[in-house]
């Protein structure tokens, strides 16, 4: 009887004690780390150097003049069911639910330039281009650049770091 008690007793304390509980598996703060002018910041960092992109046998160059294309827009929805709520000037969300995702849109407009690279001067190409910056979560080290000119170009960015993007596709 008393080996039952102390076997109860032991249960009931792990039970308590359970680090869900005391705060183990707490959720990260509901506030976003960045705002819309750092955003803008990251996003100066496409414009101020040309990007080399191989393609074939052939290595290009690529010159961006990105610009912001309307208000910041913020949005939590739920995963393949809602669609973004846009706001203007302000942070909107839905209701809570179990599978959200938090995520920051800046919508983009601008131009690239296409040269072959060591012909300095020689434009191939200047396409007008629009896309989003997008971030999930609440920090800015997982932001995506995608721009498109129709469904003839692409043009894809990433940041793991909030400070830099790496050119990971190009097509035109």
């Amino acid at each position: 009887m008393i080996k039952n008690y102390c076997k109860y007793a032991a249960c009931t304390m792990l039970w308590i004690l359970n680090p869900i509980y005391l705060g183990g598996c707490q959720e990260k703060s509901n506030e976003f780390s960045f705002g819309q002018e750092e955003m803008l910041g990251l996003l100066e960092t496409i414009n101020t150097e040309t990007w080399s992109f191989g393609e074939g046998d052939e290595t290009y160059n690529l010159t961006f003049n990105l610009t912001q294309a309307s208000t910041e827009q913020a949005s939590r929805s739920i995963l393949n069911t809602l669609s973004s709520a846009y706001a203007c000037e302000s942070r909107s969300f839905v209701a809570e639910a179990g599978a959200c995702i938090d995520d920051t849109t800046l919508p983009v407009t601008g131009t690239v330039t296409i040269e072959k690279a060591g012909n300095s001067g020689d434009e191939l190409q200047m396409l007008s281009i629009s896309g989003d910056m997008m971030v999930i979560g609440y920090d800015l080290d997982n932001a995506e650049l995608s721009l498109y000119q129709g469904q003839d170009a692409a043009f894809l960015f990433d940041s793991s770091d909030g400070v830099s993007f790496e050119l990971f596709n190009a097509e035109w």
